[in-house]
């Protein structure tokens, strides 16, 4: 995922880029399933989200710690 501008989160989620727009992601999943034969199955849920902001709230945990 790395290599195609996704960088891993946490689990199994990724996040991708400034590189990465709906086309750019559709396209890397298709590449995925297309390189490794058992993607298809082992996948279970993908999903394309646009997330607007990512703030961190471990600040916000550790005032009240």
């Amino acid at each position: 995922m790395e290599q195609h501008g996704f960088k891993w989160q946490q689990g199994s989620v990724y996040f991708g880029d400034e590189t990465i727009n709906a086309v750019t992601c559709v396209a890397t999943v298709q590449i995925l399933a297309k390189q490794i034969p058992c993607f298809a199955d082992c996948v279970k849920d993908v999903r394309m989200l646009k997330i607007e902001e990512n703030n961190d709230l471990m600040p916000a945990i550790k005032i009240v710690l």
